[in-house]
């Protein structure tokens, strides 16, 4: 005998389904007859047998009552953060097709401006945590920049090889050049909180419409005004916020200034998740790498993680789709 638990409040007290030696009995409450596609008779409520049809999508089934009325089973989407930054080089190439290898649904990014205008991929607002050189990257030229390695500081990665050392700096072109053959989503972060680099918005808005490939691109930021002028330059672009805490009403936030999503703190949605669910399918958490962490906001079905780690997040997503 095979137990298979129901967890959705929806339909918890109304199916309670085992397997008899293959004979399915189910007892049933009449609010949700009309969900089964069954033959059930009415004098038979109690202990009905449910004629199934050959291969029956059991997946399916299950994924169908999850759901609340209206909704449709939604899997979390994994995205690589800055690519797969917890073993490769982060926002470099080789750390993005690294991610790509592992299975990712989506690459997550940030891009600054250099001195001549060029839009460039990486973190910080300096060279200097993350490649062997140094200075502002708005007070140097895109050819100053690729004079130093995007991945000689990575050295202690347990993958390190010595084609690290050549990784530079790229550009959000080449990037998305990069992306080309792949299906995956892409997350652009702005990075405009410390720097108004001007013209930012207009610029990665061009690269994009010429090199996107028509993927889904969702254009994110702390910076609310970035995300109003992104909004301006192209009203069907994805927009998203970023939020480290607390944000009060979210839906209203969502549909007043169009934002496509919230991109919140793993830690704002778990320590307040009566706060957060009306909103679960337009949240994408950051930086979730703790394996817990990942079970849970899986189980709460938002919208996708941003990990370091992407093939350990994987592997557990992939042990709950095959629960279901």
């Amino acid at each position: 005998m095979c137990f298979i638990p129901f967890l959705y409040k929806d339909f918890l007290m109304a199916v309670v389904a085992f397997c008899f030696i293959g004979e399915l009995v189910v007892m049933i409450d009449e609010n949700v007859l009309d969900k089964f596609s069954v033959l059930v008779s009415s004098q038979q409520l109690h202990k009905p047998k449910i004629q199934m049809k050959e291969n029956f999508d059991w997946s399916k089934f299950i994924r169908y009552f999850a759901c609340t009325e209206g909704e449709t089973f939604m899997i979390t989407k994994i995205y690589g953060h800055r690519g797969c930054m917890g073993t490769y080089p982060e926002n470099t190439l080789a750390g993005f097709m690294q991610a790509i290898r592992e299975g990712v649904d989506g690459i997550e990014l940030d891009v600054h401006m250099t001195k001549d205008g060029e839009i460039v991929v990486i973190h910080d607002e300096f060279l200097d945590r993350t490649t062997d050189g140094t200075g502002y990257i708005k007070d140097l030229t895109f050819a100053e920049i690729r004079k130093y390695s995007a991945g000689v500081k990575f050295s202690h990665y347990d993958a390190f090889v010595d084609q690290w050392r050549l990784e530079k700096v790229p550009t959000l072109k080449e990037v998305l050049e990069l992306l080309k053959p792949y299906e995956v989503e892409l997350n652009i972060e702005l990075k405009t909180t410390r720097f108004m680099y001007k013209g930012i918005e207009e610029a990665v808005h061009q690269i994009v419409q010429s090199y996107g490939n028509n993927r889904k691109v969702i254009y994110s930021s702390f910076h609310l005004p970035t995300l109003m002028r992104m909004n301006k330059l192209d009203p069907n672009a994805d927009i998203a916020l970023l939020v480290e805490g607390m944000l009060p009403h979210p839906h209203e936030y969502l549909d007043y200034f169009h934002l496509e999503s919230v991109h919140i703190s793993k830690s704002a949605i778990l320590n307040n998740v009566a706060h957060w669910k009306p909103v679960f399918p337009r949240l994408r958490a950051w930086t979730v790498n703790d394996a817990n962490d990942m079970k849970q906001l899986f189980d709460l079905r938002v919208a996708a993680i941003m990990t370091d780690f992407p093939e350990k997040a994987l592997i557990y997503r992939n042990e709950r789709e095959a629960f279901i």
